[in-house]
């Protein structure tokens, strides 16, 4: 014993979906934790006066974990959504010649592409070519358009938009498309002082919180799991001793 055992916890975390090879780098975790509970029986002895309790028998035990993310890549988000692995979208570059958009005043209409440029907004004859921000306005990176009540625009108006869009690939996460996750998890230690572990095992994954996706502070992604049981790891999960850090 001594003071080599004072740990101040660091280190990665990474995780191995079910039905995939390799471990994957989870990002930075701020925090890790597991917890172990055991439910037992007691039983009392009825021989004379008081009962007194005479033995304690343990019937069954649980190791659950925690940790939390503040990476939102596709692929962690994925695990927060409770969905399959990201998909690509990929939109070529190219130019749209008189989109027919019925107009909605002050509702933005999405116009089908994203990255949008040199946008023209005339009315269905092509006679009047209507004026950015005092018809209508623009959210270029969404390829939205959003007639003004304020404008010359009338409310369900047939209106011919031209455009260019820019290429571009975005990760689409389909939330909500698998009901359970669970692979191999594994925490490799690399504390600045204390003991320097590996933890590993076989772990049930969920989102365990909500994600701030406005505020003031960096967005972080809660997560809770269970380790189960399996033929793979000595037990519910396995804990590795590397020795310490000085």
């Amino acid at each position: 014993m001594g003071t080599e055992n004072y740990t101040i916890g660091k280190g990665v975390l990474l995780f191995q979906l079910s039905g995939e090879n390799g471990y994957r780098d989870l990002g930075n975790c701020p925090d890790f934790k597991i917890n172990v509970e055991t439910e037992t029986v007691e039983h009392f002895s009825s021989k004379s006066g008081l009962k007194k309790k005479d033995a304690e028998i343990p019937v069954s035990q649980k190791a659950t974990n925690s940790f939390t993310l503040d990476e939102l890549s596709p692929d962690n988000a994925a695990l927060f959504a409770m969905a399959t692995a990201p998909t690509s979208v990929v939109q070529a570059s190219g130019n749209v010649v008189d989109q027919v958009v019925t107009a909605v005043l002050d509702r933005g209409v999405l116009l089908g592409k994203t990255k949008i440029s040199t946008v023209v907004v005339k009315n269905s004859a092509g006679t009047t070519t209507y004026v950015l921000d005092t018809d209508y306005i623009l959210n270029t990176e969404e390829g939205m358009v959003t007639a003004l009540s304020s404008g010359a625009i009338t409310e369900g108006q047939s209106l011919k938009i031209s455009y260019d869009h820019a290429a571009e690939t975005r990760k689409r996460v389909d939330a909500g498309t698998k009901t359970f996750l669970e692979g191999d998890l594994l925490f490799i230690g690399d504390p600045p002082k204390g003991k320097k572990l590996t933890i590993k095992g076989w772990s049930t994954i969920k989102p365990g919180g909500e994600v701030s996706l406005i505020g003031d502070e960096i967005a972080q992604m809660q997560f809770t799991g269970e380790f189960l049981s399996k033929a793979t790891y000595n037990g519910l999960y396995e804990w590795h001793d590397r020795g310490a850090v000085a």
